[in-house]
């Protein structure tokens, strides 16, 4: 097994317990967990994950292919989608419980999915019949992800910046902070693994850099999914309550959490 493969084996073995506290709490209908927000978190968590099962174990997996294809547009279309939603929460917040039922929702996902199956459709083929495209679908993917990362990144930014307009302040308050900072770790990482992807095709097969760059490549994209997730259990008190006792750990701080009270108004995180 190569530096690849153990970094994505780690990284979808430490993704398991978030997704667990995740699910749990979404099928009971956890006023804070259960959202339009974190249902979508949940599944670009879960999808990553089954992502980088796949990487770590891509010899003995028939349908890889299938799945690498399938990922490169389905990942950063639920980015977007995730930083739509904040966006809404944030400029529109009056309106955010009409924009985001459940039935709109749900809509939402299935136009992300179908246009996601229409581009793996189209390149799947295309790599059979396209000389062109043969030869720079991995350029033609990374040219998409770079596009809608870029996209999401910047609605956030815009949402910043309408609110801190509409509060007719010159600094950002917490949840704007959290807002921002949530959406630049995750776009960071998925950009810069992009970046070193592309510098590692450009190098020498025996150039000494080439390894360091697929290393860092490698770790900036399971950031991508640990880090926005790690952050908002450390920045929310409200999450790290839940998750500490969804594991018993509360148990053993007790201390920390005596004040902690979740109740259906705590919806500082959307």
């Amino acid at each position: 097994m190569g530096t690849e493969e153990v970094i994505n084996e780690i990284g979808w073995i430490l993704m398991l317990p978030y997704l667990l506290f995740f699910f749990f709490h979404i099928l009971t209908r956890a006023t804070l967990v259960c959202t339009p927000y974190f249902v979508t978190a949940t599944i670009l968590y879960t999808c990553g994950s089954i992502y980088m099962f796949a990487t770590a174990h891509w010899n003995a997996l028939p349908t890889i292919v299938w799945q690498y294809l399938f990922y490169q547009f389905f990942l950063p279309s639920l980015s977007l989608l995730m930083s739509i939603n904040r966006f809404t929460a944030v400029i529109w917040w009056n309106q955010y419980s009409r924009i985001w039922k459940w039935k709109f929702f749900v809509l939402y996902s299935s136009i992300i999915l179908v246009i996601t199956l229409t581009l793996h459709y189209m390149f799947y083929k295309a790599l059979f019949n396209c000389t062109y495209c043969v030869s720079n679908n991995r350029n033609l993917y990374r040219v998409f992800k770079t596009t809608v990362y870029i996209t999401a990144f910047l609605v956030e930014v815009c949402a910043v910046l309408c609110r801190q307009k509409l509060k007719s302040k010159h600094t950002l308050d917490k949840y704007d902070v959290m807002l921002l900072m949530q959406s630049l770790l995750s776009t960071s990482c998925f950009l810069v693994n992009i970046g070193c992807n592309q510098v590692f095709d450009a190098l020498a097969a025996d150039n000494i850099l080439k390894p360091i760059v697929q290393f860092i490549s490698n770790c900036m994209f399971v950031m991508g999914f640990h880090l926005p997730c790690l952050y908002v259990f450390i920045k929310n008190k409200q999450l790290r309550y839940l998750l500490f006792k969804f594991y018993f750990i509360n148990k053993f701080w007790k201390t920390e959490f005596t004040t902690v009270q979740v109740s259906a108004l705590s919806q500082t995180y959307y």
